[in-house]
């Protein structure tokens, strides 16, 4: 699926930054939020991102990310 652009922005290079994705640890972190599907507990979290960081955000703005499904 392509991301669209919104005023010749690409929107995900507005989502996808340093700020924005951190923000969003932040807030996992003060909820106490559950592990994923991947099993990664808010204490794993950082250690985590601080590993895939870049190669997260990269997969997302070039659109090679493939999440893992959720299995009931």
């Amino acid at each position: 699926m392509k991301m669209k652009k919104q005023d010749g922005i690409n929107i995900i290079d507005r989502i996808v930054t340093n700020r924005n994705l951190w923000r969003a640890y932040q807030k996992v972190k003060e909820y106490g939020g559950a592990p994923g599907v991947d099993g990664i507990t808010v204490h794993e979290l950082k250690s985590h991102m601080r590993k895939y960081f870049e190669p997260l955000k990269m997969k997302l703005k070039d659109e090679t990310y493939q999440p893992q499904p959720v299995n009931n």
